[in-house]
């Protein structure tokens, strides 16, 4: 008896993550156009920090920060960049936390380089949530 009531448990769960997993219904309950949005919050920006000769990766030692309009928010360092050619993790980005769209301005600074910034980075909403955009600074050394 204790074994059946385990795996109705069981499936009982299995039922409730499948239906959490596909959605609540609604008339295209399982169609092809139905999108599924995870509750994630991914970063408006990512900002790609290279020596500009050498291509060392500078975020580990870089500061910035993004504007639109009145709204500034710092940059952190916690985003990894994938190298697709190499297929491997190569170091990390700076990143915004808020998922949020908008045209940005970004800057950002390195001890022992030319500040850089760039303007007019638009973020777009998808259905879900923002289209993360990838820039690239390239840092001049002084």
């Amino acid at each position: 008896m204790m074994k059946y009531i385990l795996v109705r448990i069981e499936v009982l769960f299995a039922f409730i993550f499948l239906s959490l997993l596909v959605g609540c219904g609604g008339d295209n309950a399982g169609s092809e156009d139905e999108v599924i949005c995870l509750d994630v919050s991914p970063n408006a920006i990512d900002v790609v920090v290279r020596d500009s000769q050498t291509l060392e990766l500078l975020a580990d030692y870089a500061s910035g920060y993004i504007t639109d309009g009145s709204y500034v928010e710092d940059l952190e360092v916690k985003t990894f960049i994938y190298n697709e050619s190499e297929g491997r993790y190569e170091g990390f980005s700076l990143s915004n936390t808020a998922s949020r769209e908008g045209t940005y301005d970004v800057f950002i600074s390195v001890e022992g380089y030319t500040d850089w910034e760039t303007t007019g980075v638009v973020v777009n909403r998808s259905e879900c949530n923002v289209e993360t955009v990838r820039v690239e600074a390239f840092m001049e050394p002084e």
